[in-house]
């Protein structure tokens, strides 16, 4: 829906009803997921898709240290509000379970994918490997990560919200 509002003899015209349109929290499950989908055909905004595991034992542990650490973080919770944002917790309902493994594969988290407007996915590495630790990265470096993933800068590229 389009509008128009008059200021000082000029149209201003409004492509979009509201950016608001956009939540500022995470999307859940896959009916988050297809919601997340619909807003970014929408908006051709990018995605972030997170997904966590709650078991077993060390995938659950670095999953609730990615989301600790990482995503409770101002900085980041900043950072992503240009995203469409959206997690998967695994094992969960059957659809979710469906759409982790058949689509993007992953069996336990943590994961992280940007996929553009159009489809294309992108995994961003969270953890550095030392021998057989797992060693999770600054913010800065995931954010990084996630710059070089997203869509190149272009007007409408991302979708700031309210």
């Amino acid at each position: 829906m389009r509008w128009m509002i008059p200021l000082a003899g000029l149209w201003i015209v409004s492509l979009s009803p509201t950016m608001a349109e956009i939540p500022d929290r995470w999307l859940e499950r896959a009916r988050g997921f297809e919601q997340g989908v619909e807003l970014q055909q929408r908006h051709r905004a990018d995605m972030i898709l997170f997904i966590a595991s709650r078991s077993p034992r060390g995938p659950a542990q670095r999953s609730r240290q990615v989301e600790n650490e990482i995503f409770r973080r101002t900085e980041m919770r900043e950072f992503l509000e240009d995203y469409v944002q959206v997690m998967l917790v695994i094992p969960g309902d059957t659809e979710t379970i469906a759409l982790a493994n058949d689509r993007f594969r992953v069996q336990h988290g943590p994961r992280l994918f940007v996929i553009r407007p159009g489809g294309f996915t992108t995994p961003v590495g969270l953890f550095d490997r030392e021998g057989d630790r797992r060693i999770l990265l600054s913010i800065e470096d995931i954010q990084e990560r996630i710059r070089s993933a997203s869509s190149p800068s272009r007007p409408g590229a991302h979708v700031p919200r309210r």
